[in-house]
């Protein structure tokens, strides 16, 4: 509300007010990142009603057989995975919650939410009262959501400083946590000026975003010169790589997934590290038949190079300029398995033969050449 005025127009003793008050439309963003007058609703898997053995039971007994029948790779990768995900659509479906915002503060807990309940419900009586003794007690149920609150966020961030003292990665990301200011879901991008005009759209914004991320490699690679034009040292090189990637064991593939952090994040794909190290034992012989399917093949699916890009603010300049910002990639955890076995056996070859290759020429040629 603003531009409160009172007009003398000498009607009467009294004096009419008048005031301005702006309404938001339906869809437009509010404060905390959602939109006004709509409800936010987060889809999720439901894993409290997961029973682990029954799961790895099922997993089991699935005709994996039936995927490898196609010998295109990504036919193969999509009927793996639609096997997956019938059986977990089956023990952990997905569900839809509605919620005040997308993204809770850590420390909000189950108490916090009940005790709000108790005071709205409170406050909705003594208005409907009008008495004063109801009013006291919305006042006390009031502040001790207020005192619950604070409690809380210090205890929980008290706790969390004790717990990581020894890690500074995780004791920085906590700062960050306690100085960052809520502006809803990922303290989600709001707007980008393009070519002068303000965008506002999400999904234009996404869009402006992927368009300028894909085009950096080839502007970078366009820039760079190459400065190595000893053509006789490169032909004096007789040394051949040829070697061979070994096909990975089901062993291997277990060893992979159980030694894999359970707080890796999630890829496109949706199967969290927590859900493979559940399934690990029974989908290894699987997996691992896939990825040597891959090395056979020399195939990358395409499903495993699908990421979720999201665009960090790089802390200086306009937050409102994309060139601003740089990529982070999440891939799919499969992927990862597979691009991790495939660099141990090219980094094992690669460095043999750079040493022999820096042993062999001259001094001053050698470090020249392995740096490159």
């Amino acid at each position: 509300m603003h531009n409160v005025v009172t007009l003398n127009v000498g009607l009467s003793d009294h004096l009419p007010v008048f005031a301005l008050r702006r309404f938001k439309k339906t869809g437009e963003q509010g404060a905390a990142g959602t939109k006004i007058h709509e409800h936010t609703s987060l889809k999720y898997r439901n894993l409290k009603s997961l029973n682990n053995e029954l799961f790895a039971k099922d997993l089991s007994e699935a005709p994996w057989d039936s995927a490898f029948v196609f010998e295109d790779t990504d036919d193969i990768v999509d009927s793996w995975y639609s096997i997956f995900t019938n059986i977990l659509n089956k023990h952990a479906p997905i569900i839809s919650k509605r919620v005040k915002r997308k993204i809770q503060p850590k420390w909000f807990t189950n108490d916090i939410t009940n005790e709000i309940q108790i005071r709205d419900r409170l406050l909705k009586q003594a208005r409907a009262s009008n008495n004063a003794n109801d009013w006291s007690i919305f006042k006390l149920a009031k502040n001790k959501v207020t005192q619950l609150i604070r409690n809380k966020k210090k205890n929980y961030f008290k706790s969390k400083v004790n717990e990581h003292r020894e890690n500074p990665n995780k004791l920085w990301s906590l700062i960050k946590d306690l100085s960052r200011v809520s502006l809803g879901e990922n303290n989600g991008i709001r707007q980008l000026n393009e070519n002068g005009e303000l965008v506002t759209e999400s999904r234009s914004i996404a869009e402006i975003f992927n368009s300028f991320f894909v085009s950096q490699p080839q502007r970078l690679l366009s820039s760079i010169k190459s400065t190595f034009c000893n053509e006789s040292l490169l032909n004096s090189l007789k040394i051949k790589i040829k070697f061979e990637i070994p096909h990975i064991s089901p062993e291997k593939v277990l060893q992979m997934l159980n030694s894999m952090p359970a707080n890796k994040a999630t890829g496109a794909d949706g199967l969290s590290p927590k859900l493979l190290k559940i399934a690990a034992p029974s989908i290894s012989s699987s997996v691992a038949r896939l990825i040597n399917h891959c090395i056979s093949t020399n195939t990358f699916p395409s499903r495993w190079k699908v990421a979720k890009v999201t665009p960090i603010f790089k802390n200086q300049g306009s937050v409102e300029h994309k060139q601003n910002y740089r990529p982070i990639s999440v891939l799919p955890i499969l992927s990862k398995l597979y691009e991790r076995y495939l660099y141990k056996h090219y980094i094992h070859t690669y460095a043999i033969t750079i040493s022999y290759m820096a042993c062999n020429l001259a001094f001053a040629n050698a470090t020249r050449l392995k740096l490159l």
